[in-house]
């Protein structure tokens, strides 16, 4: 009975530490604000954020909504931490005839440390394309 027990508890403590190896980390952002040409341009612009991060795979999934924005307009995600941008994507989202849009991505990492999620407009120079320039910014959300 002892060698029965013993292989059960076992077994309990590798199905418990695999458990949370796999538990996901989350970061909700609630609000985004205005910044630079973003504050004249779309002064009521908000939003939210969910990343979730799975050590598994080592991504994190972004799901990203704006509202407020300006109509019919292609906007730009940049996602970034304290380790560097994560994830950048010029044409990310357009823009509906309310100033509305959503996105779902993966970026490589974690991205639920420091987060920082920047709305941008691409001022479409090829040389800063991997780059979002303070005249580019739209708004910015943190947690």
């Amino acid at each position: 009975m002892f060698k029965r027990t013993a292989i059960v508890a076992a077994v309990c403590v590798v199905c418990a530490s695999m458990a949370g190896a796999t538990t996901s980390n989350k970061v909700k952002i609630k609000e985004f604000t205005p910044v630079g040409p973003g504050i004249d341009a779309n002064p009521n612009a908000d939003g939210t954020a969910h990343l979730t991060y799975d050590p598994v795979t080592d991504t994190t999934e972004v799901r990203l909504t704006i509202t407020s924005f300006l109509p019919n307009t292609v906007y730009g995600v940049e996602v970034s931490n304290d380790a560097g941008q994560l994830l950048l994507v010029n044409d990310a989202i357009v823009t509906n005839p309310a100033g509305n849009g959503s996105i779902r991505m993966v970026a490589l990492q974690n991205g639920t440390v420091q987060t920082v999620v920047k709305i941008f407009q691409f001022n479409g120079f090829p040389d800063t394309m991997d780059i979002v320039d303070a005249d580019e910014e739209r708004a910015i959300g943190v947690p």
